[in-house]
Formats: C-alpha cells, sequence, structure tokens
C-alpha cells in the first residue's frame, strides 16, 4: 500500500507543493506470540511478562506507533503512546504484566493471562484504524511464529 505525501516547501513569498510517494506502515508485522510459556502458570508477573506479542519492522525507516492498537479475540486492546515507534528492521514486544517502559519492551500491564492456550487471534490497527497485520492461532504448543 502507497500513500501520497504533500510537502509544502515556501522560499520568499513563493510557495510550492511537492507530491512524492511514500510506503504506507505495511512494513509492521506480527511476528510471534508466546502464548503458553514455559513453566507452571503461577501467575506471577515475572511470569506473565514471558508471555508476549512480537512486532517486526521490515522496512527501512522508523515508524511511529501513536494511536495504533493491539487486540486480542477477547477484544483486550494495547494502545501506543505518542513516543512509541518501532525502529527499521527491529522487533517489538509487548509483554502481558507489568514493567518499565523500554523503546523495544511494552507492558500491557495485566495481572492474568492474556494470550488463549487453545487459540486467539491478534489484530494490529494502524491509527487510521486499517489493520496492518493479523495472526491467528489453535492447537497445542507455545509459540506461533506469524
Amino acid at each position: 500500500m502507497r500513500s501520497v505525501r504533500r510537502t509544502v516547501v515556501a522560499i520568499g513569498s513563493i510557495a510550492m507543493v511537492l507530491v512524492g510517494s511514500v510506503s504506507a506502515s505495511a512494513a509492521i508485522k506480527i511476528k510471534e506470540i508466546e502464548f503458553n510459556p514455559p513453566g507452571p502458570d503461577t501467575g506471577t508477573n515475572a511470569h506473565l511478562n514471558e508471555e508476549y506479542v512480537m512486532f517486526t519492522n521490515t522496512g527501512g525507516t522508523t515508524v511511529m506507533l501513536n494511536r495504533w492498537t493491539v487486540r486480542d479475540a477477547d477484544g483486550n486492546v494495547f494502545r501506543f503512546g505518542p513516543d512509541d515507534r518501532i525502529p527499521a528492521h527491529t522487533d517489538l514486544m509487548i509483554h502481558t504484566g507489568r514493567g518499565s517502559e523500554a523503546l523495544l519492551h511494552k507492558y500491557w500491564g495485566l495481572r492474568r493471562y492474556l494470550w488463549d492456550n487453545g487459540g486467539d487471534r491478534a489484530t494490529l490497527r494502524r491509527a487510521d484504524g486499517s489493520v496492518a497485520d493479523r495472526c491467528r492461532y489453535s492447537g497445542s504448543g507455545s509459540t506461533v511464529t506469524c
């Protein structure tokens, strides 16, 4: 998907509109979901944070994630903030539990497991509400590669 970028450049009293094509944010993909981390389901914050969804930026530029969302099949929503971004060719993880935010590690802030062991769906939406990617899994195991 491509979009058109218009840039207004003012030189003295003359203004020009430059029109160019830029890549939309299609480079952000759901890479992996760790839905059943190893060990017993203790419900501790440490174990909750071993459950995660991972995204990857396969594009060559940083993508700002302000107002992007991630949703599971039950309607639990994570909203990215104004400073959230994913650099080019980099992975970003959202852990289920609580923790200290970092550039590539975000925390849903839940006190319970999020991703269902028997199957679930992750939907990544851009700020405009359009779907950037989806990943669905079912059955057994612990990790799904999307």
